[in-house]
């Protein structure tokens, strides 16, 4: 019987097959867009500075985003719920700390009845961004980030709502359905087999109903639940608690 010879150098160890399952996790992890990073960061019950710090670290390469501040504003008064300023030395300037303070304060109160808004670039401070987390008005939370770049808001919404979006249903600590609607028993099921990346043949299979079911039972999750595909369902459902995040 021929053997087949190693092609590998003397002395070195050929990959074994648990290199190759690292590897392939590695490759899975590199892949995991920032909204299901986030989402499962959220669901494990984190503060609202981790929450902050997290999404400040998560937004520094697509936007620049190297500080953060997150407020509660009341009848027009803004309390900071959570900073994220420590990552850079100059936030460490008491003075520079005090007037973003207050520029995310006067930001807060520029939104109005806007969901976003941005520096003018004429201000002394970095650039930011501003978000509404949750109906703009007198008493909501704001998220305001201090970014590196020039923020053009069309790249920035482009790359920053969708994780917004679920700081925002975070720091709201209610159940995101429209109007009181619910999953039933049957889509939550399916919900739960869309976390796996199953199928939708393979998630009839497991549930004893026809793939045209599960299809259907899919629209119905994504329409309840206001979202356009699995991923951002699966997002916003262990982000609210509906299901648990897989590991």
């Amino acid at each position: 019987m021929a053997v087949m010879e190693s092609t590998a150098p003397s002395g070195t160890r050929l990959p074994s097959a648990r290199d190759a399952v690292r590897g392939r996790r590695w490759d899975d992890a590199r892949r995991e867009s920032p909204e299901r990073m986030y989402a499962a960061f959220l669901a494990e019950g984190r503060t609202a500075d981790e929450a902050l710090r997290f999404l400040v670290a998560l937004l520094a390469w697509p936007i620049g985003a190297d500080a953060g501040l997150l407020l509660r504003l009341e009848h027009g008064e803004a309390t900071v719920l959570a900073e994220a300023m420590e990552q850079v030395p100059a936030w460490s300037d008491p003075a520079l700390r005090d007037a973003a303070r207050e520029a995310a304060a006067e930001a807060a109160r520029r939104l109005g009845h806007d969901r976003f808004t941005l520096s003018e670039g004429d201000e002394p401070l970095p650039a930011w961004c501003a978000w509404a987390l949750g109906a703009p008005g007198p008493d909501a939370a704001v998220l305001l980030l201090f970014v590196t770049t020039s923020p053009d808001a069309a790249v920035v919404r482009a790359r920053a709502d969708r994780v917004v979006d679920l700081l925002a249903v975070a720091v709201a600590g209610r159940h995101p359905l429209p109007g009181g609607a619910r999953l039933s028993t049957r889509q939550l099921s399916v919900l739960r087999h869309l976390a796996e990346d199953l199928t939708m043949r393979q998630i009839a299979s497991r549930i004893g109903f026809s793939e045209s079911t599960v299809r259907m039972e899919s629209l119905a999750i994504y329409r309840v639940l206001g979202v356009h595909d699995r991923h951002e369902a699966v997002s916003v459902g262990i982000t609210t608690g509906l299901i648990a995040a897989t590991r």
